[in-house]
């Protein structure tokens, strides 16, 4: 029953947050969004940085992240990342601009 429910969860996650791919615009999750940067995070990361508790993910923990020391050290890991599971952004598809926005949700989240 537990596992049922976390996967209607999920599913909700991926319809509300109009789940895109690197490269695609930002979609209708800028609607729900209260931020700049938390409607980049639903519609570039939520896909895999969805879990409860660490504003994501159940594998992929960014609260607590060393790419999060700084928003240079944020943007290089969004570059270039390291895990081979993490998806490469460049500037076409999160501009500098972008990468702040996403960075100062990031930081408001680790509170």
């Amino acid at each position: 029953m537990r596992v049922w429910a976390g996967f209607l969860a999920v599913t909700a996650l991926f319809l509300l947050a109009g789940c895109s791919q690197p490269g695609q615009a930002p979609g209708a999750a800028t609607s729900t969004a209260s931020s700049p940067g938390q409607s980049l995070f639903l519609s570039h990361c939520v896909a895999c940085h969805m879990g409860p508790g660490d504003p994501p993910g159940p594998d992929a923990v960014i609260r607590h992240s060393r790419s999060l020391a700084s928003e240079a050290a944020f943007a290089e890991f969004l570059r270039h990342p390291t895990s081979a599971a993490m998806p490469a952004f460049d500037e076409k598809t999160l501009n500098e601009q972008q990468v702040t926005e996403l960075y100062a949700y990031l930081l408001s989240q680790r509170k």
